[in-house]
């Protein structure tokens, strides 16, 4: 499916000029098309001069971490991988009562490794999960419009005319 139009021709930085004026243009004339349901025909010539600057940041090479190390969503993970285990063996599991409890005696060496392994895993998740990242876009810039014709056709009103019985 393509996207192309008569726009197509010009330059991105041109069309991203015309984007950005034209956005601001319109927030906040939407009440202009009214509240109701409405077909507008629009027929009309415009011829516009569109100056600016569009600043684009680098490229990149993005990696992709596929979890973050977030404690809860870790304890969880644990928590369902440790029933698993336990409910396969005729065990009953753990509940997240119990993993409070736990912490308050919890052994500070075991932490430090816990959380050596976590950076280490996710370091590696992240030199194998790689993606592209596009740099952003900044436009600043004008629109002058240096003509404009309406070419849909005119409609005159009828007068009423009284029509005798």
């Amino acid at each position: 499916m393509s996207n192309e139009n008569a726009l197509s021709v010009l330059p991105v930085s041109t069309l991203k000029v015309i984007a950005k004026m034209a956005a601001d243009a319109v927030a906040s004339r939407r009440e202009e098309l009214g509240q109701t349901k409405a077909v507008f025909e629009v027929d009309q010539t415009v011829v516009i001069r569109a100056t600016g600057e569009v600043k684009v940041s680098k490229s990149s090479p993005d990696a992709v971490i596929a979890q973050k190390a977030e404690p809860w969503k870790l304890l969880v993970a644990a928590l369902e991988l440790a029933n698993t285990q336990l409910a396969a063996a005729g065990q009953v599991g753990i509940d997240l009562k119990q993993v409070v409890r736990a912490a308050e005696t919890a052994n500070p060496e075991l932490e430090k490794e816990a959380k050596k392994v976590v950076k280490t895993e996710l370091a590696r998740i992240k030199e194998t999960v790689r993606d592209f990242k596009w740099g952003g876009v900044s436009v600043e810039g004008e629109v002058t419009v240096l003509a404009k014709e309406d070419h849909r056709p005119e409609v005159v009103p009828v007068p009423e005319v009284a029509v005798p019985f």
